[in-house]
């Protein structure tokens, strides 16, 4: 009686020893505590250190194609793809850039939600030549459809909602459009280019620049380069598609650009002979895209 006793006892105090060790044993776990986070750790209790969260981002993926025939789309190419205008001569694109800007999500209430990234520049004022200090929303794509399907990333985005679409611009409006492009990194699409869409601080960028070659024989011809700014040009493009987001996931939009729009209707020789080439681009691009998917 008297051993099992003993017994009883130094296990009592095993278990107490044993409670009041494991607190001490016990490492937390650091994580991302931010459920907006893409990297949200459920079953952390401490933050990372040096911010480790990481947020969903708004990534366009854009299909550049040209419309054959009703319904049938081939990849869009430079140099020695051949297509047929409205009056059924041959021509070859050279090159093809232009701006896309202000991209925004179209909340079920109405209110346009932009990306979370910003981008300090420096603003000349056309008249004076003076510059000032200016932050800008980072929404800003030049578009160079070498590629028949690229992924771009537009910025970050935490809005949790409805939305009914999206909404941005062809071309850059004021006050892009007076930023000094000096002031921006190389790699940003409002800095200088190596086919320079930038014309000087009264005009600001080119928002559209095409180039074709309208004699399909010859290999050493010179494009004809047409190049169009100037805010009376700058479209606004809306296009309905009802999503959800939800927090810790990218917003993937999938764009079809039909470039075949973009010609819809035009003698190109002929435009361009009587000057009206640019204005009935102009008419047809905001006709060129389409939303495939929002994900």
């Amino acid at each position: 009686m008297k051993n099992s006793s003993v017994d009883r006892w130094n296990k009592w105090w095993i278990v107490c020893l044993m409670a009041a060790l494991l607190p001490a044993c016990y490492e937390p776990i650091q994580g991302c505590l931010d459920a907006q986070a893409t990297n949200f750790q459920v079953d952390a209790d401490e933050p990372c250190p040096d911010d480790c969260c990481t947020y969903p981002s708004i990534v366009l993926n854009f299909e550049h194609c040209y419309e054959i025939a009703q319904d049938s789309f081939v990849a869009l190419n430079y140099g020695d793809s051949v297509y047929i205008d409205a009056a059924g001569n041959p021509f070859r694109f050279s090159s093809l850039q232009y701006y896309l800007s202000e991209f925004k999500l179209v909340r079920s209430d109405g209110a346009l939600i932009g990306v979370t990234d910003t981008l300090q520049v420096d603003q000349i004022d056309p008249v004076s030549g003076d510059t000032s200090k200016l932050t800008l929303e980072d929404n800003f794509l030049l578009i160079n459809p070498v590629q028949k399907s690229i992924n771009v990333t537009l910025g970050n985005f935490t809005e949790v909602a409805n939305f009914t679409g999206i909404q941005f611009k062809l071309g850059l409006d004021t006050p892009a459009n007076q930023v000094d492009p000096a002031s921006v990194q190389e790699v940003h699409p409002l800095s200088f280019q190596d086919d320079n869409m930038y014309v000087g601080p009264e005009e600001g960028y080119i928002f559209y620049k095409v180039g074709l070659f309208t004699d399909t024989v010859a290999t050493d011809t010179i494009p004809v380069i047409t190049s169009i700014s100037g805010l009376e040009n700058l479209k606004t493009i809306d296009l309905a598609f009802p999503f959800s987001t939800t927090n810790g996931f990218n917003i993937n939009v999938s764009l079809r650009v039909d470039y075949q729009d973009w010609l819809e209707g035009i003698d190109i020789q002929q435009s361009l002979s009587d000057g009206s080439f640019e204005q009935k681009l102009l008419e047809n691009v905001g006709t060129s895209i389409t939303v495939q998917e929002i994900r």
